[in-house]
């Protein structure tokens, strides 16, 4: 049996299972509690709930720096095939992150900004928009 760190073992038992660097971004988020710490049950089971609040916390910042180092077109691919697969509709899911901008950003920022994923979130939703608009012109 193979041990993972904390690190390792949210990457792979958790983060791998999104298809998309935004629906990672929620995730982690969605792990915060008001505290500001994270909770995640069985992470803090097998590794300690200080172990398991601090992976979060380092993934948290790293899928943020990765959602703002990513090329748009390489985002918007994802995030397309990301949305097909689940059944939803990406300018829903866009409408919903661009409204909890500030619930996304993790604790360290590490040199992101809250304006570049804002920035980020609008460039995509406006990509989406324009999207749908033409296909329904093409329709």
């Amino acid at each position: 049996m193979t041990l993972l760190s904390a690190e390792e073992d949210f990457e792979v038992r958790s983060l791998a299972a999104f298809d998309s660097p935004l629906a990672k971004l929620a995730y982690c988020a969605e792990l915060r509690t008001p505290n500001g710490r994270y909770q995640h049950w069985g992470l803090a089971r097998n590794h300690g709930e200080e172990a398991a609040d601090a992976a979060i916390a380092r993934a948290h910042g790293s899928v943020f720096l990765e959602v703002l180092r990513s090329p748009m077109r390489t985002l918007i691919v994802q995030e397309r095939q990301a949305s097909t697969r689940a059944g939803s509709q990406l300018l829903e899911v866009l409408s919903r992150l661009r409204s909890n901008v500030a619930g996304l950003l993790p604790a360290q920022l590490a040199g992101g900004t809250r304006q570049h994923l804002s920035s980020v979130l609008a460039a995509l939703w406006a990509l989406e928009t324009e999207r749908a608009r033409a296909t329904r012109l093409a329709a």
